[in-house]
């Protein structure tokens, strides 16, 4: 018989510019959704900055490489848990702005997913991932599970 899982999804409003109240704010959600039982939680795209940036300079200002402190957080909080979490970030690497997804499990960092289609003003700030299929598969509770 298969086993149920539980996924927890966080709907939130992140404020552009305050990465550090939208940590702390995802970090009570997650702690929340930890307690109800979840074993999976999905956080928003962008989470870390919120989505609406003015310029280049203020969305280079924002993101943070991938073993930046959102992703670290992030981390903890599954590896304390035992749980599986994807969830949104401005990603800096280098000089090179990306909007993207991070895969985390109770193991650490699993892989980080570059968004491809960019909307909107998205192209001014932001380089698009070079493709669309998944950059690793993983095996969750018998499920195929995959960063689209």
């Amino acid at each position: 018989m298969a086993t149920p899982v539980t996924v927890g999804v966080v709907q939130a409003d992140p404020t552009v510019g305050n990465v550090e109240a939208n940590r702390c704010a995802l970090d009570d959600a997650t702690a929340d959704i930890v307690a109800a039982g979840a074993d999976f939680i999905v956080l928003p795209e962008l989470a870390n900055t919120g989505c609406v940036f003015e310029t280049r300079e203020e969305a280079f200002e924002l993101a943070e490489p991938a073993d930046g402190p959102t992703i670290s957080a992030w981390c903890e909080t599954v590896a304390d848990a035992g749980i599986w979490l994807v969830g949104g970030f401005a990603e800096r690497d280098g000089n090179t702005l990306y909007n993207s997804a991070a895969v985390v499990s109770p193991d650490g960092l699993e892989t980080v997913y570059r968004k491809v289609p960019l909307w909107d003003r998205e192209h001014l700030f932001l380089r698009a991932g070079r493709r669309w299929a998944p950059h690793h598969q993983h095996a969750v509770w018998a499920l195929r599970c995959a960063c689209l």
